[in-house]
């Protein structure tokens, strides 16, 4: 949807607009990452998760009106956290191997699609 005279585009929307553009240019560009360059984007997720661990509180509790520490951690911060390892773990049987899948009669095959990487 395109901004005109009467409803300009705020400015959260051409960010987000931006960002889709940017996700979209990069998945187009490089599709299919290796199993290195998919355990290196869950790596950093990682860093990035737990390096900003009291940002990602501050906003969860400023969401609610006020939230303690704990209780974001415990429910949110700490199964992503542990989620993230597993895929690390099982990267190659989860997300790199293709998959048969059958349509009506005709069988095809799911390759893997990878993560947004930038």
């Amino acid at each position: 949807m395109q901004a005109d005279s009467q409803h300009p585009e705020s400015p959260v929307a051409g960010a987000l607009r931006n960002a889709l553009q940017r996700q979209r240019t990069a998945y187009l560009a490089h599709p299919e990452p290796s199993l290195a360059e998919r355990r290196a984007d869950l790596q950093q997720l990682e860093r990035f998760v737990q390096d900003h661990r009291q940002a990602i509180v501050a906003a969860i509790s400023a969401d609610f009106g006020h939230r303690s520490t704990h209780e974001t951690l415990l429910p949110e911060v700490t199964p992503l956290l542990a989620g993230i390892r597993q895929c690390r773990q099982h990267v190659r049987r989860c997300w790199a191997r293709p998959q048969r899948r059958h349509i009506g009669r005709l069988p095809t095959a799911n390759r893997p699609i990878g993560c947004w990487r930038s």
